[in-house]
């Protein structure tokens, strides 16, 4: 049997479908199908061992050539080269400067993280003796928004935490043990207590009743049944008046080492001198996270008793953060190896074929190390983030979409075709499944590459390495699972034709599981279970036509505008794991705690001497950028002196800064105005000083700061940081030096924490205080001075986010739009389409929306990417309309439903179990991934029979109507009768 035109199959299998009038159409030999597919049919042996040789190549070349490294320490969540990003680059290359001078680690500068952390440093009130030191740091907040903590018996179970947990850490000898020389109320080598409310009523206690007794080395140490049975309520309430009123004016009475943010900020705007939150500081060692990340994980941190309030905890540092991320990238991990048996079930279950299900799991995991060789050796990009695992859940679905619309071309074709060899089904479902998974990947593909676009390098890379991956699980199909496929065919019929025997029963149920249970050849079914199911459910959905499409659009409106409406941020922290998560309360509580003046507020950078830029690799957070100096910047002349004198007290009037900073140049000019002046004998120094006296004074001012060198940069130590082997000499005299960079400090009045709204106008205020000032200041200030915090460059990494989100989204629509219409060519078959995959959009975003979801830039990832999964089905469902040979509306759609329908089905179900799977894992960013991933599958799946089909029968195009082609169709037929007329008149 020759191959069969594609139209004769399509007449043939919608005949068995009983939607139109029967008409016998003979089985014809029509062109033949391009050398590749013929290749494919003949030998699919053996393009499939040399397509399985060429992917196994590709991944050991990959993974072993490319070194593949995962790097999982959750860096690079940035924005960059942009222009609030090439400004903090500066800022950082000039701390990266100064970290290599003293021999540091680089990224001198607070690194921020997905899951952010504040400093945990205590208040400007607070204990200096442990200052930027790691503490366990736990947050008590009360069962109910007015429970007032400051109670005996809530204080006493507090005590009996802070027992426990001293106890625990006394055990694990990770407690902070004093040393020698510090004049605690303890000995040396034991353990510091907490520091506490508690703490406070101990000492309060000590110094009511037990103040004429001498404690030689310590102070006694009260258990809590001992501590509350002598102390009162009475005593209680003058301790927290007097707490409050040192809280306001710094403290004098407290010690100021138990001063450290123990309560909540309500204590001091409520009247009442009530509060729903304490905090207590357990010292710890250094190089105890390790063992302190041990104790979280047992347990023995949350303590043993039921309590009246609500805990949670933290270590002042990052890096415990990282250790848990790590821990649970590698829990979660685990699903992927438990989507892949659903997947591998699904596959088994719709092919009726272990042998088709393992080769499809098979592709599907050969296209991560085909990617990784394509993503590390011919685009070059190093950086591979954790998040690129999260690929394999997105491409599992895609490549067993893939895999059902290949199958059912096939079924569809030995449907049409009864006896046909594998051979002659394959020359015409392969160019069929071809084509129409061509257009799904390219559309998938699209909006995973238009992602690349954002300018934080884990999101892009993430996109890029996900569009590379649907491109070899696309090849893959075609060139593993295609030809595996005929290969089943033929062993198939192989068995069949010898007859029964014993290995039949086992053979075919590794082939075709349906075969092996029928106890006589089974013929392929006109029309599946599955088919007849799709098509009743879509007869009933366009029956109701008239009332579904305007209903339904006016409900898709409702879901724009709602859309539209999705709230920002509230702050700029972005969460990893859920609300219910010990970490996840700590950030969201300490942000209530009374922290006094200075702490976790935004200190802004005022840079002369560097240009913005970056000259580090956008794509690789481990390249850092040198720092770029600007040749104008000259501050030995008079006139810049003064300017920048007068810059400094100018700037701590404004109403977005405090009046607490460090500008240099009045510090200098009082520091100047106590110096000897050996040319006029006389202490009559002050600025402005004549241009070649600056620099000598200027340095010898610096070198008595060791702080101060990193806000001054000469040109010499430049030198010596990026060519150490120029440094091995004697620096010059500071007479000789030339100061390159200056960098001044000034206190904002928001917090990195604040409203995302908050720190965009800030940042706006600023930015308009700079222009103005740049323009009034003399030459040789600085051309392109500029101002900087990591507090706005993470704002604007959350603008970014949020626009290139946007932007992407739109670019897939437009990149699906441009697909649809090539394939089918018809104006207002891709109006409907795109209509339907913008309804899918606002309706996911519409759910989230009422599941009380903020546009974080977790959120804008999930919907950026998933616009090209929105469009795969109704790419599918339109293209199958359009082939249709049906003549009315209603038959073409059913027609549409019935080839189709079944691989959309199986694609949605498999994919929504992958994502379903999602929900068991810890970081919030996979949970919601897998929501998303769900609520897409499910709405694709229903938008093709609530709306789509109905608005099809409704109003589809019929014939030409609307078809961009018909003009060159309509020009192509005229042509014939003339070409037949040639022959004749010759003849005559």
């Amino acid at each position: 049997m020759g191959y069969v035109p594609d139209q004769e199959l399509r007449v043939a299998a919608t005949n068995e479908l009983h939607v139109g009038p029967k008409v016998q159409v003979p089985v014809q030999v029509g062109p033949r199908p391009n050398v590749l597919v013929r290749f494919l049919a003949r030998r699919p042996c053996l393009v499939m061992v040399l397509s399985l040789l060429f992917a196994l190549g590709l991944s050991a070349v990959g993974m072993i050539v490319g070194e593949f490294e995962i790097s999982a320490d959750n860096d690079g969540w940035n924005s960059r080269n942009t222009p609030v990003a090439d400004k903090q680059a500066q800022d950082s290359a000039r701390l990266n400067l100064w970290a290599r001078l003293n021999g540091e680690e680089e990224d001198y500068r607070r690194r921020r993280h997905l899951l952010q952390e504040s400093s945990h440093e205590f208040n400007a009130h607070g204990d200096q003796a442990f200052h930027g030191e790691n503490h366990l740091l736990s947050l008590y907040k009360g069962k109910g928004k007015d429970f007032n903590l400051l109670n005996m018996q809530s204080l006493k179970e507090v005590c009996e935490y802070e027992a426990e947990v001293f106890r625990v850490q006394e055990e694990s000898d990770v407690c902070r043990r004093a040393r020698d020389d510090e004049s605690w109320p303890i000995i040396a080598g034991e353990c510091f207590h907490p520091i506490s409310f508690v703490t406070l009523i101990r000492e309060d206690l000590i110094l009511k009743k037990y103040t004429h007794l001498n404690y030689p080395g310590k102070k006694p140490w009260f258990t809590c049944d001992t501590l509350f049975s002598e102390y009162t309520a009475t005593w209680l309430g003058e301790l927290v008046e007097l707490y409050v009123s040192e809280a306001k004016v710094g403290p004098s009475v407290i010690p100021e080492h138990y001063f450290a943010s123990l309560t909540g900020k309500d204590i001091v705007n409520d009247g009442r001198h009530s509060t729903n939150l304490l905090r207590t500081v357990f010292p710890m060692r250094e190089g105890s996270l390790d063992a302190v990340y041990a104790l979280h994980k047992s347990g023995k941190l949350k303590g043993n008793g039921d309590y009246s309030f609500d805990l949670a905890y933290d270590v002042g540092d990052a890096e415990l953060t990282d250790l848990l991320i790590d821990d649970v990238l590698s829990e979660d991990m685990i699903m992927a190896c438990a989507a892949t048996a659903i997947i591998l079930f699904l596959i088994w279950f719709h092919t009726r074929s272990v042998f088709m299900a393992f080769v499809g799991v098979i592709q599907v995991a050969l296209s991560f190390p085909s990617a990784y060789f394509a993503y590390k050796l011919l685009l070059g990009f190093s950086f591979f983030p954790f998040l690129n695992f999260l690929a394999m859940f997105v491409v599992m679905g895609i490549g067993a979409d893939d895999i059902f619309v290949l199958f059912d071309k096939f079924e569809q074709a030995a449907q049409s075709m009864p006896g046909a060899s594998a051979y002659d089904l394959a020359c015409v479902a392969i160019p069929q499944a071809s084509y129409a998974m061509l257009l799904t990947s390219l559309t998938t593909a699209g909006a995973f590459f238009s992602t690349a676009i954002t300018p934080v390098a884990p999101i892009r890379m993430f996109a890029v390495f996900l569009g590379m991956m649907t491109v070899f699980d696309y090849l893959f199909v075609i060139i593993i699972c295609a030809p595996a496929l005929v290969l089943q065919i033929r062993w198939v019929q192989a068995i069949k034709a010898k007859g029964a025997h014993v290995g039949r029963y086992f053979k075919l149920s590794l082939l075709d599981f349906s075969q092996a249970c029928s106890r006589k050849d089974k013929k392929h079914k006109k029309e599946t279970m599955t088919q007849k199911i799709l098509v009743q459910c879509a007869k009933g959905t366009t029956a109701l036509r008239y009332f579904l499409v305007p209903g339904l659009l006016a409900l898709f409106i409702y879901f724009t505008l709602v859309s539209l409406d999705i709230p920002m941020p509230q702050t700029s922290e972005v969460q990893l794991f859920p609300d219910n998560h010990i970490f996840t309360k700590w950030t969201k509580w300490k942000n209530d705690l009374y922290v006094g003046d200075g702490e976790e507020t935004s200190w802004v950078r005022v840079i002369f001497g560097l240009k913005p830029g970056d000259t580090g690799n956008e794509n690789d957070p481990t390249s850092k950028s040198k720092i770029i100096l600007d040749p104008t910047f000259d501050i030995t002349q008079p006139a810049v002196q003064t300017w920048m004198l007068e810059f400094c007290q100018d700037i701590k009037q404004q109403t977005f800064t405090t009046d607490r900073g460090d500008c240099f140049m009045d510090g200098f000019d009082q520091w100047l105005k106590g110096r000897y002046n050996p040319a006029t004998s006389k202490y009559d120094l002050s600025l402005p000083l004549p241009s070649d006296q600056f620099n000598y004074w200027f340095l010898e001012w610096r070198s008595q700061r060791d702080h101060r060198r990193k806000h001054i940069g000469i040109a010499s130590e430049i030198e010596r940081s990026y060519h150490p082997e120029s440094g091995q000499g004697a620096p010059p005299p500071p007479g000789q030096e030339q100061v390159e960079f200056l960098v001044m400090n000034i206190e904002a009045t928001v917090k990195w924490n604040d409203p995302y709204n908050k720190l965009k106008s800030q940042f706006y205020e600023w930015s308009e205080y700079i222009d103005k000032k740049r323009l009034e200041a003399p030459q040789g200030t600085s051309d392109s001075f500029f101002f900087i915090s990591e507090d706005f460059h993470w704002w604007d990494t959350n603008r970014q986010m949020k626009n290139s989100a946007y932007l992407s989204a739109l670019l897939s629509v437009a990149m699906a739009t441009v697909i649809i219409f090539v394939s089918n060519g018809n104006v207002l078959l891709t109006l409907y389409s795109v209509i339907s995959i913008f309804c899918i959009l606002v309706t996911v975003a519409a759910t989230t929306v009422a599941m009380g979801w903020s546009l974080g830039f977790l959120e804008a990832i999930c919907f950026a990417i998933l616009v090209g999964l929105s469009c795969d089905f109704i790419v599918h469902i339109a293209h199958a309309y359009k082939e249709s040979k049906e003549e009315t509306r209603r038959e073409k759609t059913l027609d549409a439903i019935w080839a189709m329908g079944p691989p959309v089905l199986y694609a949605a179900v498999s994919t929504s179990l992958a994502g379903a799977l999602l929900f068991n894992c810890t970081i919030l960013f996979y949970t919601k991934f897998g929501a998303v991933l769900l609520f897409t599958m499910a709405y694709s799946f229903l938008m093709i029979f609530v709306f789509l089909a109905p608005l099809l029968v409704l109003a589809g195009p019929v014939g030409n109507f609307m078809n961009a082609y018909a003009l060159f169709y309509t020009k192509k037929e005229e042509e014939k009768p003339d070409q037949a007329k040639a022959p004749e008149a010759e003849a005559t």
